[in-house]
């Protein structure tokens, strides 16, 4: 019924919804995951759940083969189906079974096919990095306030307290 990257794209669906439950968000699944852009939502916000588990890449270092952590996420055809109002979640497991998720307003992957971390989770700098345990970004998007010509998410946060300025 179900293919190998679909249940492993279930897992990550299932911690998501847990973790959106534990902290008080009144979350339903899609049940025409088939057919819509989207796995889940919050009021009329769209959630859309992708999920990777480590993998490696071959990189040559001083002359040597060195296999390279990585997790990847194919992100083209959702960013087509949900406009600018949604969030991603990208859900990265490593060889331990840790997750760590990256929670981003949808609209910053419009123009990318894939998305990828270089180097484990915790270790790791590039621009994702900004959205790791970015419960937050579901709030801020739910309220629309940034429609009515209302702060940026990096404002809306450092007036509620959560970032100091400069993050």
């Amino acid at each position: 019924m179900f293919s190998p990257d679909q249940k492993l794209g279930n897992l990550g669906e299932a911690w998501v919804f847990d973790q959106l439950r534990q902290r008080g968000h009144a979350v339903q699944r899609n049940t025409d995951f088939a057919n819509a852009g989207y796995d889940m939502r919050i009021g009329e916000l769209q959630i859309e759940v992708k999920y990777a588990r480590q993998s490696y890449r071959m990189r040559w270092r001083r002359g040597e083969p060195v296999r390279v952590p990585r997790w990847q996420w194919l992100v083209h055809t959702t960013s087509q189906q949900n406009g600018h109002n949604w969030v991603l979640i990208l859900v990265a497991e490593d060889v331990q079974g840790h997750l760590y998720p990256y929670i981003l307003p949808g609209n910053l992957v419009i123009p990318r096919q894939h998305l990828q971390l270089t180097s484990h989770p915790i270790v790791y700098r590039g621009w994702l990095n900004d959205w790791k345990d970015e419960w937050s970004v579901i709030p801020y998007l739910a309220q629309k306030i940034y429609a009515q010509n209302g702060p940026t998410y990096r404002q809306w946060r450092v007036a509620a307290g959560g970032l100091k300025r400069g993050d």
